[in-house]
This record gives structure tokens, sequence and C-alpha cells, in this order.
């Protein structure tokens, strides 16, 4: 048997598992072009892949919970475009101090987002909240070991 889920649910929960969404598909997006852009910095370039992993499983978790609550994850690039968080990354080659801050000043801003569609979740759909909550807190740890490594 199915678990009805009510309207109110679906409509708050759905929209801030959304804007989640599309924040991890943009910043996988710009990891790969911090990569591609970085100047000769292998390990940092290590650490972008290990981080792009758990983004990269953090969306796949979020789309999980939309389709749980009977809604289409959308994570087209023109999405993501249209709710964008991030300001986009200069192009061309991109030093290593120039990509970490940039880098940590997009996690800084994720984790807002996150923690304020936490608050908004509690009350209208504690599972989703709890979703981001783990989410939120596996990025804040893999942020803590960057920053402290950097």
């Amino acid at each position: 048997m199915t678990e009805h889920i009510d309207d109110s649910t679906i409509e708050i929960g759905g929209y801030r598992l959304q804007l989640t969404l599309v924040d991890l598909v943009d910043l996988t997006l710009q990891i790969q072009h911090l990569r591609w852009n970085l100047i000769d910095e292998e390990s940092l370039r290590s650490q972008l892949d290990d981080f792009d992993a758990l983004v990269r499983a953090s969306s796949d978790t979020v789309a999980t919970r939309l389709r749980e609550l009977g809604l289409a994850p959308d994570g087209r690039i023109s999405t993501a475009y249209l709710d964008q968080l991030f300001v986009p990354l200069p192009p061309g080659p991109i030093d290593a101090e120039t990509a970490v801050t940039a880098f940590t000043h997009r996690l800084s801003q994720l984790g807002s987002r996150i923690r304020e569609s936490m608050q908004v979740l509690e009350r209208h759909d504690p599972e989703s909240e709890q979703t981001l909550r783990v989410i939120n807190a596996e990025i804040s740890q893999w942020t803590e070991r960057f920053t402290s490594s950097r």
C-alpha cells in the first residue's frame, strides 16, 4: 500500500528539493569547469573529483526523493540556468588560489540554501528535511576537510 502524501508536502517539498537539485547540478558543472581550467594543481584536481562524486550521489538522492513525492526531477541545463544560485566562473585558465576561493564561496552558498530549505521542510516535509540534513552534513564534513587541507 502506498502512503498518501498531502498536496502541501508535495508542493513545498518538491519546490525545495528541486532548488537543491538545480544547485547540485550547477555545482557539478562548475567543478568540471574548475578541473578543466586549473593550472598545474593535480592534488586540487583530485579533491575536486572526490567532491564531484559526492555531489552526483547527492543529486541522485534528491531526485529519488522527488520521485517519491510523485514529481519528475528536472536536472536539465536550461532549468539549472533559470534557477542558478552561483555566479558563473570566469572563462579560461584558473590558478589554484582563485579556484579555491571561488569553490569555497560556492560551498558556503550551497550550505546556506540547503539550511534554509531544511528550516522550511521541517514543518512541511520532515522526510525531505532529513534527506537534506544528511546531504548537508556530508557536504559540510567534506568542506571542513577541504578547507583545512589548503
